[in-house]
């Protein structure tokens, strides 16, 4: 009886888990615009574009529907930054939906449907596809 009390506590636990993980985008995306993402199980991501080789590497994390990319510190003329990356899984897609550049305590977000509009393109030109499974 007891078994059967903690078996019907613990299973609507079970499936709340089950439905709060995070989907998993590891493999080769790549956009309308030819710009790729690897992801790979370390958490580790290469960004690049078809037809050149090299990349910009960086990290990811997946909560929930979003992923974050952050690449890894770089330097330039004034000083140390970083670029971060916020996408959200919409269907089958990784859809951009902003980027940051990071350089100490400042911090320069723009929206990608900001950046569409100035552009006069798509929004979907900054969705990824899924190119290669893991």
């Amino acid at each position: 009886m007891r078994h059967l009390l903690l078996s019907v506590l613990l299973l609507p636990l079970l499936f709340c888990v089950s439905c709060s993980q995070s989907p998993d985008v590891q493999g080769l995306w790549k956009n309308p615009n030819g710009e790729t993402l690897t992801f790979k199980a370390d958490s580790t991501v290469m960004m690049g574009m078809e037809g050149v080789e090299g990349g910009l590497p960086g990290r990811f994390s997946v909560d929930r529907d979003t992923v974050r990319i952050t690449t890894l510190p770089a330097v330039d003329e004034l000083g140390e930054y970083t670029n971060e990356y916020m996408l959200a899984m919409r269907d089958e897609h990784l859809q951009l939906v902003s980027f940051s550049l990071v350089r100490g305590s400042d911090y320069h977000m723009t929206f990608v449907a900001d950046l569409a509009k100035r552009l006069r393109k798509a929004e979907s030109d900054y969705a990824f596809s899924r190119v290669e499974e893991k």
